[in-house]
């Protein structure tokens, strides 16, 4: 984290630069420039922007395969991205480098101040006309509205806290009535209130759902094995009969045969996998996670995996395992067979099941799981982020210093150049062993 707002800040700071260059080049070169490359530069506006909407639409088939849980890039979607690009550092930086260097005098001055005015003025349109109506495109569409279905959720919980508030006395409960209504108008203000918004983003992100049935049906057969456990086993467990979510058993039994709408199913899960993120942060802080582990990055990491597929059903267990190369069916197997839950048989079974599954038990599955073990410490070492960011350095000043091809020593600057390029291979190699299309 602290990298990344270093790198943060020396980003801002190159922009700033880069555009008050721009600005004072942009602005000398301006007074040569005809009135009629005024209207070139809105006609070139114009079909960067068609160019950049066919791309983007074209794209969409690509966007959802890359996305993780394959949800469909919408029209909506796409239209904002398309209109929400903005051009800045890049071009005027390459702008800036032809009007100073000028290949070398080869382009003609009148070329280059042309060249720095359109890529100025492409910039200074995108952040006038698109930056400023971006908001008013996003709203009218509805992207960041609250969809119908989480506002229903949000609804029900703010009616359940009202019910708590009524038990408070005197200016708390008139302090918790007045933020509960501004939560409600809130949630009411920032629902989705076109029909048809709602209806698209319905039809474009259909999630099969498990029906009542299948639920049921899995209950009742855990619902037997766990009636064979005994009383004992059961008071070890920590099971109480007076617990309020035992009492409430025939009702939640009930809304499990009633029909689901895929968003709020979604929405349930998100809501709780939520929870159970800022309960994974608040152990961090409190610091009941062995140091030296990565036990914090691997539950973060799966509660992040399984919110991004959160319509599937909650899946944090199912990644958690994975990562480890467990399989869960099996995992559950060891623990339902344990012959006595005061023994240690299982708890032995399941951490043998790791340690071959994490190490692999044919050759080759040991060979590829050290390889991403051995790339996984790489990459995260701090000696390893710090000689990568040496490399990058002392690459930059080379460049810098570099004569260009008239040099003598013409051949030991490929070869350098070479050494850099198998460095930043090797790389990007590692991390997309760790990271796969994460890396992106």
């Amino acid at each position: 984290e602290a990298m990344h707002e270093v790198w943060h800040t020396i980003e801002y700071l190159g922009n700033t630069l880069i555009f008050f260059l721009a600005g004072a080049l942009s602005g000398r070169a301006m007074v040569k420039i005809a009135l009629v490359d005024y209207l070139h530069l809105l006609l070139i506006y114009v079909v960067v922007m068609a160019i950049r909407g066919a791309v983007l639409f074209a794209s969409r088939p690509v966007l959802q395969w890359l996305s993780p849980d394959r949800t469909p890039v919408t029209k909506a979607e796409a239209l904002v991205m398309t209109w929400g690009g903005l051009r800045g550092a890049v071009g005027l930086a390459l702008a800036i480098q032809v009007n100073v260097d000028r290949a070398g005098g080869i382009v003609e001055q009148e070329v280059a101040d042309r060249v720095l005015f359109f890529t100025g003025g492409i910039a200074m349109l995108t952040l006038i006309v698109n930056a400023t109506t971006c908001p008013m495109l996003v709203k009218k569409l509805g992207i960041t509205a609250t969809p119908r279905t989480k506002a229903k959720l949000m609804l029900q919980i703010h009616r359940r806290i009202t019910e708590l508030g009524n038990h408070s006395e005197g200016m708390v409960q008139a302090t918790i009535t007045r933020l509960l209504k501004d939560i409600e108008h809130h949630i009411h203000t920032a629902t989705i209130v076109s029909e048809q918004t709602q209806s698209s983003q319905q039809k474009e992100h259909v999630v099969d759902l498990q029906p009542g049935s299948t639920i049921l049906s899995k209950y009742r057969e855990a619902k037997v094995v766990f009636d064979e456990v005994s009383d004992k086993h059961k008071q070890l467990l920590g099971w109480d009969e007076s617990n309020p979510l035992v009492q409430q058993e025939a009702s939640m039994l009930a809304h499990a045969a009633t029909p689901v709408e895929p968003e709020m199913f979604r929405s349930v899960n998100e809501a709780f996998l939520g929870m159970v993120r800022s309960e994974h942060w608040g152990q961090i802080g409190r610091g009941e996670f062995v140091k030296g582990t990565n036990c914090a990055e691997a539950l973060l990491g799966a509660n992040t995996k399984a919110f991004h597929l959160a319509q599937g059903g909650i899946g944090d267990l199912r990644w958690l395992l994975k990562s480890f190369g467990i399989k869960e069916g099996e995992t559950l197997d060891d623990l339902s067979m344990a012959p006595d839950l005061t023994r240690n048989h299982s708890a032995h079974s399941v951490k043998s099941r790791v340690s071959m599954n994490s190490f692999g038990s044919s050759g080759s599955q040991l060979a590829t799981s050290t390889c991403r073990q051995f790339c996984a410490k790489t990459v995260k070492s701090l000696v390893f982020q710090g000689f990568i960011v040496s490399i990058i350095v002392i690459n930059s000043v080379l460049i810098f210093l570099d004569p260009g091809p008239e040099s003598p020593d013409v051949v030991l600057w490929v070869v350098l150049d070479c050494m850099f390029q198998v460095v930043y291979i090797v790389e990007l190699i590692m991390k997309l062993i760790v990271l796969h299309l994460r890396f992106f």
